[in-house]
């Protein structure tokens, strides 16, 4: 899959953001993964893609996972609360089902 040249951008932008939160310059971080740092600096213009070992490696250096690096924020929340909704409804099942055998047995030890 070939990542479409807007999405590329975004990324070099996430990358500028988490390295100067960092305090650390193009070249000091271009060194720490072992990159010539006109490279690193293409990455950050989003003219170069880094392959996805190197963008792992990238990610684990900054301290953030993929996902914050390569989704948009609101993709990411979209995707957390509909997870969180889901796990919601399922623990909510569990509860009525729990209830539901606990009158059940509650009922046979009235009956006894």
């Amino acid at each position: 899959m070939r990542l479409e040249k807007r999405n590329v951008l975004n990324i070099g932008k996430k990358l500028k953001v988490y390295r100067l939160e960092l305090g650390v310059t193009q070249k000091e971080f271009a060194d720490v993964l072992n990159i010539n740092h006109q490279n690193y600096s293409k990455m950050e213009r989003g003219i170069y893609t880094p392959s996805l070992e190197k963008l792992l490696e990238i990610c684990n250096s900054l301290r953030i996972t993929p996902n914050d690096l390569l989704l948009d924020n609101r993709e990411y929340d979209e995707y957390k609360q509909e997870i969180s909704r889901e796990l919601y409804e399922d623990i909510l099942d569990f509860m009525r089902e729990v209830k539901f055998k606990c009158l059940i047995i509650l009922s046979q030890i009235k009956m006894k």
